[in-house]
């Protein structure tokens, strides 16, 4: 069995290194599940006033689970390549793993939270009326045209894009938003 735990700089010297020093800890960590799948699971926590969301993955299936494929290297495979192109994502700041021989048994994926922003689903659902703005939904739609178009132009493939995935951060009273990539 491999296991592996790093936590990224500058968080490495921080309260997050503190809080999560191991893997271990964050399997231990009692907290109101945000989402849950058949995989995983996500929390947040609250760390010197800012929010990390905590996504632990307890579970790896089908066949590309043992080829080194599973759910959990992709997503943080994904997730570092967008902080590395500079594309408006939650930044990777703590990860690991438990693997047998190639599959991944357990992982951890830890992000920190993007202040003041909301999942383009749930606007849609409890604000519709933000798209009949037309500044508003020109300045999404042409973010992420340009994300996606970076995305492309790099042979990525995001097929996990839906609304949920997309964070939308209100700049000001104003039409300014900003979107960010999640999963």
């Amino acid at each position: 069995m491999k296991k592996k735990w790093i936590v990224l700089p500058p968080w490495d010297k921080t309260a997050v290194a503190s809080r999560f020093p191991t893997m271990q800890t964050v399997f231990q960590v009692s907290a109101k599940i945000i989402s849950k799948s058949s995989q995983s699971e996500i929390f947040s926590q609250d760390i010197d006033g800012k929010t990390y969301y905590i996504k632990r993955y307890f579970r790896s299936k089908n066949i590309g689970s043992w080829l080194g494929f599973s759910r959990f290297q992709k997503e943080l495979k994904n997730q570092l390549w967008f902080n590395q192109q500079g594309i408006s994502s939650a930044k990777v700041v703590a990860f690991g793993e438990h693997r047998f021989l190639l599959k991944t048994l357990k992982g951890v994926l830890i992000t920190e939270g993007v202040n003041d922003t909301k999942e383009l689903s749930e606007i849609a659902k409890n604000t519709p009326e933000k798209f009949t703005d037309k500044q508003w939904r020109d300045a999404i739609i042409s973010q992420l045209a340009d994300i996606t178009a970076q995305l492309h132009h790099n042979r990525f493939c995001h097929n996990d894009l839906h609304w949920r995935n997309i964070l939308i951060q209100q700049i000001s009273k104003s039409h300014e938003a900003k979107i960010f990539l999640i999963d």
